[in-house]
């Protein structure tokens, strides 16, 4: 809903436009592979088994397998099974069968557009859910480790204090992992990879005398 439902919150999304055919004909093909393979084990599980059974030494095919591959047995058939081409058979012919009802007593189809209700006031994106909402259990219940910080600044009126003239909302996470774990992993492999130039100067001269102690280094290892 916040992705494809609500307005936007800013000029570039405003303005946002579909990818090309191309980045979607992409997306389709792993799409349509991920329903293959959960739709048709048949064909992938043995697809699979060709190349895992010689590495494994042992055959999955004849373990997940069952009824000439219509179903799909992680413990035993007698016990616990799942035919995927069959639930996918149910949900088409269930959306089939849904279309067809609603079709034929639904009557005729009509769209109504309205505004949404906003308590009389007029919706902006500013009112919007968005995933901050949607963390806000997260952030307290983890709060000793990502330390959030609310700041909350409120100018009111010069008549009156009971009423606000404007309010600033800011809120803040530290992040711990980036900052305790990873920039100091990325300095650490920066300052590493400095002092590796000095070997790596970029003189072919240099680099031919790398190959001729090498060279030296393995003849007298042989012998």
């Amino acid at each position: 809903g916040i992705s494809f439902l609500a307005q936007p919150r800013s000029t570039h999304a405003r303005h946002a436009e579909e990818v090309p055919v191309s980045m979607r004909t992409g997306m389709g093909i792993l799409a349509a592979l991920c329903v293959a393979l959960g739709v048709a084990p048949m064909v992938v599980v043995p697809l699979l088994d060709q190349i895992v059974a010689p590495l494994a030494g042992i055959s999955i095919a004849s373990k997940v397998l069952a009824i000439d591959g219509w179903a799909l047995a992680p413990v035993n058939v007698e016990f616990s099974s799942l035919s995927t081409p069959v639930l996918a058979l149910l949900l088409v012919v269930s959306a089939i069968l849904g279309l067809g009802l609603a079709v034929v007593f639904g009557g005729r189809l009509t769209t109504r557009r309205s505004k949404s209700w906003g308590c009389g006031i007029t919706l902006t994106p500013r009112m919007e859910y968005t995933a901050t909402g949607f963390v806000q259990p997260i952030k307290r219940v983890f709060s000793t480790i990502y330390q959030p910080t609310v700041k909350l600044e409120t100018e009111f009126l010069a008549e009156s204090r009971y009423f606000s003239k404007r309010r600033h909302f800011g809120f803040h996470i530290e992040p711990i992992f980036e900052k305790y774990l990873y920039d100091p992993l990325v300095a650490f492999f920066g300052t590493l990879a400095d002092r590796l130039k000095v070997i790596q100067a970029g003189s072919l001269h240099l680099y031919l005398t790398y190959m001729f102690v090498t060279l030296i280094a393995l003849l007298l290892l042989a012998v």
